[in-house]
């Protein structure tokens, strides 16, 4: 049954990045495709997936259950997400959007956004508690990470690349929320076979010292901030190139998000032979090497 739940992740990584690129695509409409109006996206964006996840991090009694609801949580939040953008293109919402300055532009894009991203930023430490023990942790959790990764690539080339060309970006945002909800049928279809509540997938171990604990955690927000500032960065650059539009935005996150899933797989193999401070090490100084001569 775990073979679902991998499934139900991957298609979640579909779901999450065709949304951001529709998101994008909206926000653009009615804010302007300019590279604020991207930031503000991306900051929203993970903004959510943050605090879900700081939410989510306590033990949970039945996680796979947990996780579906996420899911259909995540569903719903995409249709909510399509109904503030559309009123945010009414006349007297462009009329508040002109005067309300940069701050009022953040707080309606945190509206339509964080109800799904909530959500989103949960269903990893969630599923995880079914699916990683602690003695897996590295390797597991980056399998997992990766392959929805790479679920996030092809969200992204079917609504960045044509879907919403084809069928409208009304009914795009409902295969997005289909694929959603999908995963949420599958996962609580899981934890309705059970017979008994699935085992959170937590075993006691040792805990890392406080302090340590810490400055791991400091690397970790350092570490993501720079992710995603680099990725705007990019998207500035290639702007001058491909143009300030979703498919520039498109294609650069499409090329972050695969360079993401296989470093992800890489890690998760190495982490079986190799400390994992060192594989941390080796990689922070390598993608500083290679930014660094990629300018």
């Amino acid at each position: 049954m775990s073979g679902i739940l991998w499934l139900c992740f991957g298609l979640s990584g579909a779901a999450a990045l065709a949304l951001e690129v529709l998101w994008m695509r909206s926000a653009g409409l009615v804010l302007g495709a300019t590279a604020p109006t991207m930031a503000s996206i991306l900051a929203c964006y993970f903004a959510g997936l943050g605090l879900g996840a700081a939410r989510a991090r306590g033990t949970q009694r039945q996680p796979v259950r947990l996780y579906g609801l996420l899911e259909l949580g995540t569903g719903l939040g995409a249709f909510w997400s399509l109904i503030i953008f559309r009123t945010l293109a009414s006349d007297p919402a462009q009329a508040w959007l002109a005067v309300s300055g940069h701050v009022g532009r953040v707080a309606a894009i945190a509206v339509a956004l964080l109800p799904a991203t909530l959500c989103l930023g949960a269903t990893l430490p969630t599923l995880a508690q079914a699916l990683i023990t602690t003695g897996s942790v590295g390797h597991r959790g980056g399998l997992l990470y990766a392959l929805n990764t790479l679920g996030g690539g092809l969200g992204t080339v079917a609504m960045g690349f044509g879907l919403p060309a084809v069928i409208g970006v009304s009914a795009s945002y409902s295969v997005a929320a289909g694929a959603s909800i999908l995963a949420g049928v599958g996962a609580l279809a899981v934890s309705m076979r059970q017979q008994k509540a699935h085992p959170t997938g937590q075993t006691t171990g040792p805990c890392a010292p406080a302090a340590r604990v810490g400055r791991l955690r400091l690397v970790a927000a350092g570490t993501g901030a720079l992710g995603l500032g680099l990725e705007v960065l990019w998207t500035r650059l290639f702007a001058q190139v491909l143009h300030n539009s979703v498919y520039s935005f498109t294609a650069i996150t499409l090329v972050f998000l695969v360079a993401l899933a296989l470093g992800a797989g890489l890690a998760a193999l190495l982490l079986r032979h190799v400390a994992p401070a060192t594989v941390a090490a080796v990689a922070l100084v390598t993608a500083a090497v290679t930014t660094v001569g990629g300018v």
